[in-house]
């Protein structure tokens, strides 16, 4: 892999990166600003609690067959999917809110929708993640390389890859603190 197409890979990387970091921040500070408005209007304690419950069963619910659906499906459809459906709840809040038609179960229901959609985008954007060949886009690893520890019960022999007594070069997510790749 040359120079430029690292670069590129990385660049694409960075655009992904900060795109989700400006959707989970946007959730987070909705679902926020949503209780606050269900507690001001409301004072109630019991409908502010269940809206937290109406943003945690849904992804509750949702995880496990989320992780597994993603595995099998497009990533980035499905990136692109959970954000425009969290987007849309958080743009109909919006809407009711300014035209003053806002009600607390429609909050309730909004909540829960933007919950679904981002149970299918955390997995989704963690296994993109973990796909990306940093070494390769030009990234070196955090730690400066150590050599392998001594075999033998002393040593405790490394990781797998140390322990044939010759370097890999296969690239680890997380290198050993005793093992350099």
């Amino acid at each position: 892999m040359d120079q430029k197409e690292s670069s590129s890979k990385l660049r694409t990387f960075l655009v992904i990166w900060f795109g989700q970091l400006i959707s989970t921040l946007g959730s987070g500070l909705t679902g926020f600003a949503l209780g606050v408005w269900i507690y001001t209007e409301t004072g109630s304690t019991t409908l502010f609690a269940i809206n937290l419950l109406a943003f945690a069963l849904p992804n509750l619910l949702v995880s496990p067959f989320a992780g597994v659906l993603v595995d099998r499906w497009d990533r980035r459809k499905v990136m692109i999917l959970s954000d425009t459906g969290a987007g849309l709840s958080t743009v109909a809040v919006s809407v009711l809110y300014f035209t003053g038609g806002l009600q607390v179960w429609h909050v309730f229901l909004l909540t829960a929708i933007n919950s679904g959609f981002n149970a299918f985008q955390w997995p989704a954007y963690s296994a993109v993640t973990s796909l990306l060949p940093l070494p390769l886009a030009g990234v070196p690893h955090a730690r400066p390389p150590r050599p392998c520890p001594p075999p033998g019960p002393a040593g405790g022999g490394g990781p797998p890859w140390c322990r044939s007594g010759k370097r890999s070069r296969r690239w680890h997510p997380r290198p050993s603190p005793g093992c350099s790749l």
